[in-house]
């Protein structure tokens, strides 16, 4: 079984063309980003609106579009299209899903898996990030010494 953690983009991104992991320039973003790697997972995977999964090192455009603002039908047929590609990279009815994202990205996704968890799911925004700052000083390495 393997874990697979995956983060949403967000809204705050480069003016130019970059790998996916540095175009995302919002704090929920780096904060998920860095407590996924602390979690040592086997694969951590952005969940984008316009260009679906993504693995960290894929070279992507900037773009405006968000989840938020498309229709259900749409939602289902994104959350279909990124189920299709993880089938590929993962076995869903197997492996482990974290979400580090909020509910508008794990709603239509998560039906489609057997082992998966949404810490964040209902949170404000500001209580996802007191949450993901509290849990990477809980993962440090300065504070499991002490």
């Amino acid at each position: 079984m393997k874990t697979v953690v995956l983060i949403s983009g967000g809204k705050t991104k480069q003016d130019d063309s970059d790998i996916a992991e540095h175009m995302y320039q919002g704090e929920l973003f780096k904060l998920s980003l860095t407590y996924a790697k602390s979690l040592l997972p086997d694969a951590i995977y952005i969940l984008s609106a316009k260009y679906g999964l993504l693995d960290l090192s894929e070279h992507i455009e900037p773009y405006e579009k968000s989840l938020k603002y498309m229709s259900l039908p749409d939602r289902r047929d994104w959350a279909a299209r990124v189920k299709n590609r993880l089938t590929v990279l993962a076995s869903l009815s197997e492996d482990r899903f974290i979400f580090l994202t909020g509910q508008v990205y794990s709603q239509y996704l998560a039906q489609y898996m057997q082992r998966y968890e949404c810490p964040l799911m209902g949170s404000q925004f500001g209580r996802q990030l007191a949450w993901l700052r509290e849990k990477i000083n809980d993962e440090s390495p300065i504070r499991q010494a002490q």
